[in-house]
């Protein structure tokens, strides 16, 4: 399978090193800053369970291409940033597959509009970490698996064919969209 995934931070770089390690030809798009140090060094990770460190070669690219061909595009960056990613997403509209890897705790019913329902997958990684000396160290969190929408089963093997621990659920935006106003109700 093509992946595209939009990020290069500690999500989009185990995703994309576990996703090429299980046989998936990957590109990461990543900050020009972070995409020298990939294109020197390789993408490296390194599982703090196990302390195995893994380093894949992949292509590094700035920015999204119009015409880019992938089968699934993965989104990683940071709430606060997706505003700037989402132009280059409606530009790939040939990119059938986009699932929001992020916090959906302050709703996420405009990612649905932008991209369209049937095209857009929400999901929230299970995965912490942090990155020092151009390595990102991690932990799959036991107690917090990888989520992601029942209605995506593609995206659910996927993700669990890289060895990631997957719990499928019904409603994500719901149970976003309750997180959000307790939080709210509680804070305000």
């Amino acid at each position: 399978m093509r992946i595209v995934i939009l990020g290069a931070g500690v999500q989009g770089t185990v995703f994309g090193v576990r996703l090429a390690i299980a046989g998936h030809q990957v590109t990461l798009i990543s900050r020009p800053e972070r995409a020298i140090e990939l294109r020197q060094q390789g993408a490296t990770i390194q599982d703090l369970k196990t302390m195995r460190i893994c380093t894949k070669v992949l292509p590094i690219l700035e920015r999204l291409p119009p015409d880019f061909a992938a089968d699934i595009c993965l989104v990683t960056v940071r709430r606060e940033q997706i505003e700037t990613v989402l132009p280059d997403l409606a530009a790939a509209a040939s990119i059938p597959r986009v699932v929001f890897l992020m916090n959906h705790a302050n709703g996420s019913d405009n990612l649905l509009t932008f991209a369209g329902a049937s095209r857009t997958v929400l999901a929230f990684p299970g995965i912490a970490g942090d990155c020092q000396s151009s390595i990102i160290r991690y932990l799959d969190i036991p107690q917090q698996h990888t989520v992601v929408e029942e209605r995506a089963k593609d995206v659910v093997s996927l993700f669990r064919d890289a060895g990631f621990p997957v719990d499928a659920v019904r409603g994500l935006i719901c149970l976003a969209r309750r997180l959000w106003q307790h939080t709210t109700l509680n804070n305000g």
